[in-house]
């Protein structure tokens, strides 16, 4: 689905865990997926006949078990799985996989103003392609269900 703001694009991306979630994902006609958390060992298989179809897959480095943010899990995921691109908080990380042809998002944890303005400071260069942008709501909502405390996440993919 894409969101369309004057002078901002985005899009957004479903997160997927396991090989169930990611098929759902492709089921439903998404071409592009987020493999958010789980292990990555459990999808390869999946990961890569779906990468060979044109499906694009981006892997958040710092919550997929089974890789390490350094250049050996770069070349792994560019290389021998074929896989789009990553997400990182690390710009570092984000620097480095633009050597292996990967596109980048940069993920940060808005939880205030200074939490965005120090985000922004610490871009990679060269810049990624799109930025992720979390913000947390507080952890006792008034519209909560049965007096239940959900606590919620909300991001924003800003290419």
């Amino acid at each position: 689905m894409a969101v369309t703001t004057p002078g901002l694009s985005g899009e957004l991306l479903p997160a997927v865990r396991d090989p169930a979630s990611l098929h759902q994902a492709l089921d439903l006609g998404y071409r592009q997926v987020l493999v958010e958390r789980g292990s990555l060992l459990a999808m390869v298989g999946p990961l890569v006949t779906a990468a060979r179809q044109g499906i694009a897959i981006f892997v958040n480095l710092d919550g997929v078990e089974g890789l390490a943010p350094d250049s050996a899990a770069l070349a792994f995921v560019a290389t021998d799985l074929g896989l789009s691109g990553v997400i990182s908080v690390k710009p570092h990380v984000l620097k480095d996989a633009s050597r292996f042809r990967l596109r980048t998002i940069q993920r940060i944890h808005a939880l205030d103003s200074t939490g965005l303005e120090t985000g922004l400071r610490t871009l990679a260069s060269p810049a990624p392609q799109a930025l992720a942008l979390l913000r947390r709501w507080p952890s006792r909502m008034s519209w909560a269900p049965s007096g239940r405390s959900p606590r919620c996440r909300f991001g924003a993919l800003a290419t």
